[in-house]
C-alpha cells in the first residue's frame, strides 16, 4: 500500500466504536502501530501516518487557525466543552 501511493496518501484510523466489541481502543492503536514497525518507515513518516496526513488533510490546523483569529472553537474539545455547559 505504501509503495502504490506513499504514505503520504495514507491514513491509520480505527473504526470507533465498533473497534470496541473485540478490542479496547489502546489495544487497537497498539496493533495498528504494530502493523507498522519494521517497515522502514522514519518517524517523520509514522508522525505523518497516525497524525499528520489526517491534520493537513481535513485542513484541521487551517480551521483552529481561522477559530482563534475569529474567536470560536470548532475543535472537539470546543464542542464538548460547549455541550456540558449548555447542560450544566
Amino acid at each position: 500500500l505504501f509503495r502504490s501511493f506513499g504514505v503520504d496518501r495514507c491514513l491509520m484510523a480505527s473504526n470507533l466504536p465498533v473497534d470496541r466489541v473485540d478490542q479496547k481502543p489502546a489495544e487497537r492503536w497498539a496493533s495498528l502501530w504494530g502493523a507498522v514497525q519494521g517497515r522502514g518507515l522514519s518517524d517523520e513518516q509514522l508522525r505523518n501516518l497516525f497524525r499528520g496526513n489526517a491534520l493537513r488533510y481535513y485542513r484541521i490546523e487551517d480551521r483552529i487557525e481561522e477559530d482563534a483569529a475569529q474567536g470560536t472553537n470548532r475543535t472537539a474539545q470546543g464542542y464538548l466543552a460547549s455541550k456540558r455547559r449548555r447542560y450544566e
